[in-house]
C-alpha cells in the first residue's frame, strides 16, 4: 500500500502514529490550534521545519483543516455499526 500524504498550502504530512493521535487527543481539549500544530509539524515530510513555520505563521488556520484530514484519513471517518439495545 502506498504511503498516503495529505497536503495543503504548501505542507505534506504523512499520517498520524497512535502515539501522535493520542497526543493529540489529550492536547485538544486545552487548546485546538496548539494541539493541530504540533500535530502537524510531527508528521510533516515536507518542507524543512523552518519553511513549514513560515508557511503556518502566514496561515495559522490550515493547521488545523489538515489535521483534521490526517485524523479522518487515520480512521476518524471509520463506519460504525450499532447492534442489539
Amino acid at each position: 500500500m502506498a504511503e498516503v500524504i495529505v497536503k495543503a498550502a504548501g505542507l505534506e504530512c504523512r499520517l498520524p502514529s497512535f502515539p501522535e493521535v493520542d497526543r493529540f487527543l489529550t492536547q485538544v481539549e486545552k487548546n485546538k490550534l496548539t494541539a493541530s500544530k504540533a500535530l502537524v509539524l510531527a508528521t510533516l515530510v515536507r518542507p524543512e521545519l523552518a519553511e513549514a513555520k513560515t508557511i503556518i505563521d502566514a496561515k495559522p488556520l490550515v493547521v488545523v483543516s489538515l489535521a483534521g484530514k490526517l485524523l479522518e484519513l487515520a480512521g476518524g471517518d471509520a463506519e460504525v455499526e450499532i447492534s442489539g439495545n
